[in-house]
């Protein structure tokens, strides 16, 4: 039986990979953080959460009750949760040879889409326990392993709503672990005693557990801190990062989501000491002149030094993909992406593939295989 040609085959193959030098306008770089060694391998997307809580499963266990009243997805909830992560995991690696994956939300939500930074003690202990001893199995399983958790930069909790429990409506959506304080003074890794136990309880734990870096949501914020006086956010986890990566080659921060001046130019002072992370949506200047994620650089012009930046496209939605208009349109945005310097992290099999080709070939012209 003749197998149908996908859209990925049928598009034009690109010319051979090796980007070129752009007019040094359009170049991000050189590189100002420790990591020049971080790998641009693409990095294989795992949605862990989910804004629902009422498909239970049958039979639901304790734990996994526990997991759907936190905004974990289906597939990851309870003991049986963590048989599944490592069952995809090892499956993404046997097929694709991934050995990078993002984990969105491991912990669960707020409610919705929200990013809490409580996303280790939001997991039950005998959970917590099951997930540290898969990950001590991967290590040994894959080589150069990377598990990237996506966690919340401020101390909100993904508690449910449960008033049993003392937990009021407005606990759940917005509050942190201190009482008395909002999300707003409380941020991963702040200078203050409840702020230093907070990262040491609810999110160390992931660095500690996990092979490879945390991603952090919305780290490129400069706001304030009203806490503690004017300390942009910003410049904070860029700050954690550096030190992170200055003990440990492989523990760093990727900061969400592209960090932009006052004018909405690219900060790139920012973006030459930490990676980066944003939705393709970002990449793409859709946004006009007045909206807060208008980016006054119009970056679909920008090329970002692939040897001193790394910059991460996440592909969120499955409209990324669609060929209604344009039938070569994925293989298309995936050249454009590439020879730009992004680094996708994705869920759809023959992106990663394309992109995994493309990035060996790339690190075939570095005698040290470093980029």
């Amino acid at each position: 039986m003749n197998r149908r040609p996908t859209d990925f085959e049928r598009a034009p193959e690109p010319e051979p990979v090796k980007p070129t030098e752009d007019e040094p306008i359009n170049q991000v770089g050189p590189s100002k953080w420790i990591g020049p060694a971080v790998s641009r391998d693409p990095v294989y997307y795992l949605k862990t959460f989910s804004g629902r809580r009422d498909d239970e499963l049958a039979p639901e266990s304790p734990i996994e009750r526990h997991d759907r009243l936190q905004g974990v997805a289906r597939p990851y909830r309870g003991l049986r949760g963590v048989e599944e992560l490592g069952r995809r995991i090892r499956d993404a690696h046997s097929r694709l040879g991934a050995r990078r994956f993002w984990l969105n939300r491991p912990g669960g939500t707020t409610k919705g889409a929200h990013v809490g930074a409580g996303q280790w003690l939001s997991i039950l202990f005998e959970k917590r326990q099951a997930l540290v001893a898969l990950f001590e199995d991967l290590r040994v399983e894959i080589p150069d392993l990377e598990i990237i958790p996506f966690v919340g930069s401020t101390f909100n909790t993904a508690h449910p709503v449960d008033k049993a429990a003392g937990w009021s409506s407005v606990d759940a959506e917005a509050s942190c672990f201190v009482p008395g304080q909002t999300q707003e003074h409380n941020y991963i890794g702040a200078q203050s005693n409840p702020d230093i136990t907070l990262a040491e309880l609810a999110f160390f734990p992931w660095l500690d557990n996990t092979p490879g870096p945390s991603a952090i949501d919305a780290a490129s914020s400069v706001g304030v801190d009203t806490k503690h006086g004017p300390y942009p956010k910003r410049e904070h986890f860029v700050r954690m990062s550096r030190a992170l990566n200055r003990y440990n080659p492989s523990k760093y921060l990727i900061g969400e989501a592209l960090p932009l001046n006052g004018d909405g130019t690219l900060d790139l002072d920012a973006i030459s000491r930490m990676p980066w992370v944003a939705v393709k949506g970002w990449y793409d200047g859709r946004h006009e002149p007045g909206h807060p994620r208008y980016i006054k650089a119009r970056l679909p012009g920008v090329h970002f030094n692939y040897q001193t930046t790394r910059l991460f496209v996440w592909h969120v939605n499955k409209e990324d993909y669609s060929t209604v208009v344009n039938p070569h349109a994925p293989k298309a945005m995936m050249q454009d992406e590439f020879l730009r310097g992004l680094i996708p992290i994705t869920d759809n099999d023959e992106h990663f593939t394309w992109y995994k080709e493309q990035n060996d070939k790339l690190v075939a012209h570095h005698r040290n295989g470093v980029l």
